[in-house]
Formats: C-alpha cells, structure tokens, sequence
C-alpha cells in the first residue's frame, strides 16, 4: 500500500470516526435528556407532591395543637403548655417552608394569610394564658378573708392574748399537839396505825393553801373587736373587687377562647384551601408530566432507533476495517516475511560474497607484502605497487559495500573511545598521500590549537572513514591545487565539544542542481564519471549517513571550476587521558611468539601457506588442520598457547569447533583462540558465542595484524 493511499484511509477513518462520535454524542446527550424527562415525569405521577404533603401535615397538627391547648386550659398542666409551645414552634416552621415552596404558585397570598393568622393565634394564646395568671394572683385575699373569720372565732377563747390581774390568796394550817394524840392512840385503831403517826412526825409539819383569782381587761377586749371589725369590712369590700376582676377575667378569658376557635376555623379554612389549591396543581402538573412522559418516551424510542442503526453502521464499517485490515495486515505479513527473507538472502549473499572476495584478497595482499620484503627491480615494484592498489581498490568497494547494507538494515554500531583529532586527520591524509602524491596534489590540514591535544570520546574509525571519502573525492577530482582537512572548535553550552569539520578541494566543482544528488545511494554526478573516475556512488551516501546517525548534518558549497567545500558538525565529549593512553598500540607493543605453539584449523591451504612463513620468523610452532574434525582431534592431543579457527568450513563449522573446545574437558579448555574469518558479518553471532573467544581476526590482514 502506497504512502498516499495509506494517509487518505487514515484520514478516512478519522473523519467517520468523528462523525460517528459526534452523531452518538448528540444521541446519547438527548436520549439522556429525554430519560430525565420522562423518570422525573413518571416520579412526579407516582409519587405526592411535597407542598401537598406539607399543607396535610400543617392540618394535622393543627388539631394537635388544639388538644393541647384544650388539655392546658383545662388542668393548667405545664406539661401540656410545652407540649403546645414545642408543637407551635415547628407548625411555625412548617408554615414557614410553605411560604418560600410556595413563591411564583397561585396560593401565594393564602400562604402569607396562614402566616398571620398563625401568628396571631399564637398571641390570642398567651394573652389567655397571662389571663390565667393574673387570676391566680387574686387567691391570697380569699385566703386571707378565711383565715380572718377562723380568728375571730377563736381569739377571745385564747385568754392568754389578752391583759389581766390576777389575786393569790395563802392559808396556813397548824398540826394537833402531842397530848391530845397520846388520847386518841389509845384505842386499838390508835394503836394499829400509831406507827405511822410516828412516820408522819418528821414530815408534816404545816399545811399550806393557795388560791388564784383571775379578772380581765374589758377596754382591751372592746378594741380588739372594733379592729376585727375593720378589718373585715376592708376585706369584704377588697373581695367584692376581686370578684369583680374575676368576672371581668372571665369574660376577658371567654371572649379569648371565642376568638382562638374563630381563628382556628379561620386557619382550618385557609389550609384546606391551600390543600385544594395544591391538589388543582399537583393535577396540572400530573397532566403536563404525562404529555411529558408520552414525548420523552417516544423521543427515546427514536434516539435508540437512531443509535441502533448508527450502530449496526459503525459495527458494518468497523467489520469492513477489520476484514480489510486483517487481509492488509496478512499481505503486509507476507510481504514483511519476504523481505525479511531477501534481506536474508540479501546478508546471506554478502556474507558469501564478503567471504568469496576477502579470502582470495587476503592471499594477494599477503603474498604481496612478502614479495615486497625481497628485492625487486623498478618495473617488478611497479607491478606489485599496481597489484597492491587493485586489491586496495577491491577491498574497499566490498567495505563500502558492507557498510552501506549495515546502515540501511540498522546494525551498524559505533565504538566509544578516547581519541585525538590530530591522529585521526593525519592517518587520513597519509591513506591520501601516495594517491595525491602521483596526481601532484597538495594535503594541507589545519586543527584548531585548542583541539590539537583534547582527548575526545567517540568513533575513530568511523570520522576517518568520513574524512577519507570526503578528501578521497576531493582528490580523485582535482587535477592541480590541493585538497585540504580543517577542524574547528564551536561554542556550546555544555562540557562538550562541537566540532565543524570542513573537507576543501581546488577541483572541478559541482553543479548546484547536482549537489542534492550527490549524497544519494549508487549515485554521482554524470553517468561519465563511474566510466572515467570509476567507482560505486556509495561514498557520500555513506559519510552522509554515518553523520546523520551520529547527530549532525552535512552540506556542501560548490560552484562549477572552483572546487567544493564539504562540512559537518559532530559533538563528542571530553575524555580522560587513561582512555586514549590505554588504547592498543601495535608499535610500541613488544610482541615475543618464539617458543609458543599455534593450532592453525583453516580449510583454505593457502591460508596456511600465507602464514607459514611469518610464524618460522616468529619462531612460532605451528600445527595445521584442514577442518574442524581434524583440528579437534590435534587439540585434544597436545596443548596449544593459541587456536586460529576459521569460521566457514565444510562439516564442522568455527563455531561448532570453538564451542567444543570450551566446553569439553581437554587440554586446550583455557587456551586462546581466535575466530579468523572473510565474513564480515561475524558481528551478528550471538553473544555467548563471542563471549568463547579471545579475539577475531577479519580478513584480509597483514602480518602485523
């Protein structure tokens, strides 16, 4: 499915979507406000209308406060009075709800009648009780009268309350003398109580009386009766004025109890009207609420058909999309299935060809770097100088190659080292030199001062790699003048260094409408070039892109006969000096082989040919298995300082042999190995794998490698 079509079924599906949505809303939103509609309808039908229900409770209570009235007014219970006072405080309420429910209704006016008459039925009340009161303030002269009349039956009894003098009158009698008694004791009687004479003798001697004549005060008792005679006729006279109030109470009270029950029928009426009023319009109401109803329920029959059908719309275009996605996603899966298989065959041809080319160049720039140890004449170095720039050549269109496959399938990864721009500039244009050199070119490079010593963190290879396409261009177009690599510090914010680095030629220069095209995959200027200046058109794809991956951009300034000017900005942070001191230096590594023993397993003889002699000149003893059975059969008989395996052989594969001699016991368990291989895509083995090696060796190598 193409781009466009695929933007437009998107769109497509957007648009319905939000249709689709926007329509449901629209349903869902009066389908709900019809639902209201028609519950609050229906609630209202079945269920009282509360100022109704408030009105019938008013009613009612109403009677109840009567009763307690009636039950006050005839006990002059105080708990009766409260109960009156409490149920007239929330009927006071009640009327009060009714009053605020009852703005904007027709029974308005009925409800603020209710409100004073209440009122004033409430003060017709308390004005009756204060009548009460006053009369039982008048019970203490009648008590007082009572108590009069009961003293003055009594007050003339009490002689103690009234003045007197009282006469005492005093007799004294003499006893007999003894002779007359000695007489009279001389009878027996005598004789028989003469003991108690003599008894008597010492006790009694004289006989004394008393007696009292009382006479009272007449004035006194004359004064006393004038008072109480004053005194009644205030009393009599205060209680022909009670009476008086007390009747005037009476009427006052009666004429009270007349008025409560006028007003009580009056409040009855009135409430009995507001019932009837509220009654008409809970009517009304009922009646608007059933059209309601009637109109709500049939707006919902028709949203929910809508909603129905739009739906079983949605769910027909919904199904359509799936199907229609289904089989897009089945053709999309195998389409992704076979392009992951030609990206397969794809690596796999690569590899093959990586393989098929690196071994055959691995023996050629072998050989000729040993032919060149031995003395030549000036038309031999000529011809080995040409046999080493084809192979040179070959090796890098198969590198550039590779590269351009990495980066288009996303498995190209960059190393983070310490690095200095000076050494990476230098190599490039030392790769350059010989080249320049026989065109008569000039290689010119300038580094900024502060960048000359900095230690930056980053990928080497990868910005010399960029540096030699873009000077290699230069050179390769340039008859006379000079191709020159600069590099630049950029202000930044951070720690970091902004690096722009610029590649100049004196050359032919580019065409404006040509300069886009330049940086295209298998691309160049003019179909002339490939024929005159050779190559594939990948090198400015390829640095275009490794600058791309790593976060800049490149341009280029050209005008047709004065040169061209390629520049890009890289960011790299600051390393430390370890970083760049640690690196491997072949040169200044001493590297002593005599003595030790290597187990060469390589299916290619020339490969062992290739190799032979440097290890005699290494003093290094070699054994030589030509596949993976063999070279497992010498391993386990001796033990060997090093294992060089080959990755492709036939039978037992490099892997199957390195597995086996790590993970069986033997004596070459701990030995090195190293993987050596043409196959460029060693990197994608699984990381168990890598982890049983000790080193890879790519081929084609040099003997220092």
């Amino acid at each position: 499915m193409s781009k466009e079509n695929s933007g437009n079924t998107i769109t497509k599906v957007i648009v319905i979507l939000i249709i689709t949505l926007g329509v449901l809303g629209a349903i869902s939103f009066y389908s709900f406000k019809s639902y209201s509609e028609f519950t609050a309808a229906v609630d209202s039908l079945s269920g009282k209308s509360s100022d109704e229900g408030l009105s019938e409770k008013i009613l009612a209570d109403l009677s109840e406060l009567e009763g307690h009235s009636r039950a006050y007014s005839l006990t002059d219970n105080q708990e009766d009075l409260s109960l009156y006072l409490e149920k007239a405080e929330e009927m006071m309420q009640d009327i009060d709800r009714l009053y605020v429910r009852s703005a904007g209704t027709n029974y308005r006016r009925e409800v603020d009648t209710l409100r004073g008459l209440f009122k004033l039925k409430i003060r017709s009340f308390e004005e009756l009780i204060n009548v009460r009161n006053r009369g039982r303030y008048d019970e203490p002269t009648r008590d007082a009268i009572r108590l009069l009349a009961e003293t003055d039956s009594t007050i003339l009894a009490d002689s103690l309350l009234m003045p007197r003098h009282e006469v005492v009158t005093t007799t004294v009698t003499k006893p007999l003398s003894k002779k007359s008694r000695k007489e009279e004791k001389k009878t027996w009687l005598g004789r028989l109580f003469s003991k108690d004479d003599k008894a008597r003798k010492d006790s009694v001697q004289n006989q004394v009386t008393k007696q009292t004549v009382v006479s009272y005060d007449s004035s006194y008792i004359e004064k006393v009766d004038t008072m109480l005679n004053s005194v009644k006729t205030a009393l009599a006279e205060a209680e022909m004025i009670r009476q008086q109030q007390v009747e005037r109470l009476n009427r006052q009270e009666m004429d009270l109890l007349a008025n409560d029950f006028r007003v009580i029928d009056k409040l009855r009426t009135i409430i009995l009207k507001i019932n009837q009023l509220e009654r008409f319009n809970a009517n009304q109401k009922k009646s608007e609420a059933l059209d309601i109803a009637r109109s709500s329920f049939s707006s919902v029959i028709v949203f929910a058909l809508c909603g129905g059908l739009l739906a079983m719309l949605l769910v027909y275009f919904v199904i359509h999309d799936i199907l229609r996605e289904r089989n897009l996603k089945e053709r999309l899966a195998a389409a992704k299935g076979e392009a992951e298989r030609l990206a397969n065959v794809k690596e796999e041809f690569l590899a093959n060809m990586s393989h098929e080319i690196r071994t055959p160049l691995n023996s050629i720039i072998g050989f000729s770097e040993q032919l060149n140890e031995t003395e030549l004449d000036a038309e031999q170095q000529e011809k080995l100088h040409n046999v080493r720039r084809s192979s040179d050549h070959l090796l890098t269109l198969v590198n550039d190659i590779l590269d351009f496959s990495k980066i288009e399938s996303g498995k190209l990864r960059f190393e983070s080292i310490g690095f200095k721009l000076r050494d990476v500039i230098n190599d490039s244009l030392y790769t350059l030199s010989h080249q320049a050199r026989n065109k008569g070119i000039e290689l010119r490079s300038y580094i900024d001062p502060h960048l000359k010593e900095t230690i930056l963190r980053g990928d080497p290879a990868r910005l010399k790699q960029i540096l030699i396409n873009l000077a290699g261009n230069g050179v390769k177009f340039t008859d006379t003048g000079y191709v020159k690599i600069s590099a630049y510090k950029e202000p930044l914010s951070t720690e970091n260094y902004r690096i722009r680095f610029e590649v100049e030629d004196t050359g032919k220069g580019i065409e404006k409408s040509k300069q886009e095209a330049i940086f295209e995959d298998f691309s160049q200027e003019d179909s002339t070039i490939a024929r005159k200046f050779g190559g594939t058109g990948l090198g400015l794809a390829i640095s275009r892109k490794l600058v791309e991956l790593q976060g800049g951009r490149i341009f280029v300034q050209s005008e047709p006969g004065e040169g061209a000017l390629f520049s890009f900005v890289l960011e790299y942070e600051p390393a430390d000096k370890d970083e760049y001191n640690g690196k491997f230096n072949p040169e200044a590594v001493d590297i002593n082989l005599s003595g030790k023993s290597l187990l060469l397993i390589d299916d290619d003889t020339m490969n062992h040919i290739l190799l032979k002699p440097a290890f005699e000149r290494w003093n290094l003893s070699l054994s030589s298995a030509y596949n993976g059975e063999e070279g497992l059969r010498q391993a386990s008989q001796k033990d060997y300082d090093y294992i060089l395996v080959d990755l492709q052989m036939p039978g037992m594969g490099g892997w199957d042999v390195v597995r086996k001699l790590r993970t069986e016991d033997g004596p070459n368990k701990d030995s090195k190995i190293v993987l050596c291989t043409a196959n460029a895509m060693v990197q994608k083995a699984p990381p168990e794998l890598v982890e049983l090696l000790d080193a890879t060796l790519l081929k084609p190598f040099k003997e220092f490698d």
